[in-house]
């Protein structure tokens, strides 16, 4: 009888173990035709015999759902999650087994998925869908956790559609990778669209140069994206109303690279959102020990002394600004505004005047002491539009300053100047 026992159950065995090799080969067939719909189709029947599946052959059997329910790239993000579950599932399998025989073979398929996969996440990033274009960067990087660009986009994407756990989650994983953002790109001219190309390694750009395809090969280092990880995760903790782990997330990140560059300006930017200026001024200052000639934070010395009323020192910044890049027109505009200031305590003084002969007297001396300043103005928003030669602005408040000093060859010359940007 015990005999009779045994025999049926290794038939009932074999029968299982046939089917499940029946199923998985029908679905790897659909799969390598495409069909991804069938291939679900038999992943199905073969579940229902999972709990009789040896390890390896549950191992294939979740390889082959992962690549089904990925669909090439092309599946929902639902089924992208599934797909990513069931590789996982396999890998846990495979450490059992010991032998990694489908995770290199998942290496392998997924470069159709990341290409697929990368699409998506560019068009909804142009049609400002942040949360599908994060999620699908996040599914590259899962697929292939060496690509930590990915999930830094992922991260910052989330940031974008301000789903701000999600991100903190994406960032705090990203913090214990290692990751900083600096990385060696290799890159060369395409020969016949005169585009410059990235390429994967040196050796393939290398090749394609010998190719004659492609020419001026370059090597370039990418900027450390550390202070930047730190300014997003404390700007999601602003906007949390949580100043106190914002300036924490700067001081965490300041311990592991005290003098990195864009850290010290994160944590300058974030001094002046709290408002203090102090502070703002004393890191803007070390940030400058680094980048002497950083134009954009001599403009802002300068505009944070103007704030303060400091308007002698916030005009040498503004000149700084303007030796270091002659062509910074933001340094002009506001060094007009500084003038134009002094121009209306003037005008509001003239105004107060009354009509004695004394106030006459003074009215006259005052209107002096503004067409001075008028033409003080006049070289810097000159200046401005040999830079930017169109500002309708710029030539319009020209063409009032010259109408002020009576100077009706230089106001017909910009009314028709106007006239003319008008109409285009």
């Amino acid at each position: 009888m015990n005999k009779y026992l045994i025999t049926m159950m290794v038939v009932l065995l074999s029968t299982a173990a046939i089917a499940q090799k029946k199923e998985l080969k029908s679905a790897q067939s659909a799969i390598d035709a495409g069909d991804f719909s069938s291939a679900k189709g038999s992943l199905t029947q073969a579940e229902a015999l999972k709990s009789a599946m040896d390890d390896k052959t549950l191992a294939k059997y979740y390889f082959l759902n992962g690549l089904a329910l990925a669909s090439n790239g092309t599946a929902s993000n639902a089924d992208m999650k599934a797909a990513l579950a069931s590789f996982d599932e396999m890998k846990t399998v495979e450490s059992r087994i010991g032998k990694s025989t489908y995770s290199s073979q998942v290496m392998e398929s997924t470069q159709s998925m990341k290409r697929s996969l990368a699409d998506r996440a560019q068009v909804a990033l142009e049609n400002e869908d942040y949360t599908s274009s994060s999620e699908n960067f996040e599914f590259i990087f899962r697929l292939q956790p060496t690509d930590t660009l990915y999930l830094y986009n992922a991260a910052v994407l989330a940031t974008q559609a301000k789903a701000y756990p999600r991100a903190l989650g994406l960032y705090d994983e990203l913090t214990k990778l290692g990751f900083t953002g600096v990385a060696t790109e290799y890159s060369a001219v395409n020969a016949e669209t005169g585009e410059e190309v990235l390429f994967e390694s040196e050796f393939m750009r290398d090749i394609s140069v010998k190719a004659g395809t492609h020419t001026d090969p370059k090597v370039t280092t990418t900027k450390s994206k550390v202070g930047d990880i730190a300014r997003n995760i404390a700007v999601i903790y602003i906007e949390l109303n949580d100043n106190e782990k914002a300036i924490q997330a700067i001081e965490e990140a300041k311990r592991i690279y005290p003098d990195d560059f864009s850290l010290i300006v994160t944590e300058a930017n974030i001094m002046y959102q709290i408002g203090d200026m102090a502070a703002y001024e004393k890191l803007i200052s070390k940030a400058l020990e680094l980048q002497p000639d950083n134009v954009d934070l001599i403009f802002n010395l300068g505009v944070v002394s103007s704030d303060n009323g400091q308007d002698e020192r916030a005009m040498e910044f503004y000149l700084q600004a303007l030796k270091v890049d002659p062509s910074y027109n933001n340094a002009r505009m506001n060094i007009s505004a500084l003038y134009f200031d002094k121009v209306e305590a003037i005008v509001e003084t003239m105004n107060s005047l009354g009509n004695s002969r004394a106030d006459n007297a003074k009215y006259d001396k005052l209107n002096l002491e503004k067409n001075e300043i008028y033409k003080q103005i006049i070289p810097y928003l000159e200046d401005f539009l040999t830079y930017d030669s169109d500002n309708l602005d710029v030539n319009k408040t020209l063409m009032n300053i010259y109408s002020a000093l009576g100077d009706y060859n230089k106001v017909d010359a910009f009314k028709a100047k106007i006239e003319k940007l008008e109409d285009n």
